[in-house]
């Protein structure tokens, strides 16, 4: 981390940063809510949010099959909430 953190970082050490991006992928970046962060489903739908694609073009192909938040509508909310 030396030379790549500020002095005044919540998260100053290596440990505690990685510490906290593991809590991230488990928690945050699990966008369809089925208990796992995988690129092939949550990162594309992370992608295809922000490049604003809504509705069946932000899910179709892409929503795991275990899937909690299924749906475009479930998906956008949640990305919406946890932007905030």
């Amino acid at each position: 981390t030396e030379g790549v953190v500020s002095g005044d970082c919540n998260r100053c050490s290596a440990e505690d940063i990685e510490t906290y991006l593991s809590i991230v992928k488990s928690t945050i970046l699990d966008v369809d809510g089925n208990g796992k962060a995988d690129g092939g489903t949550d990162g594309l739908l992370l992608i295809r949010y922000l490049f604003e694609n809504r509705g069946d073009n932000l899910v179709k192909g892409v929503v795991a099959s275990d899937c909690n938040r299924c749906t475009a509508a479930e998906i956008e909310q949640y990305l919406e909430e946890i932007k905030e």
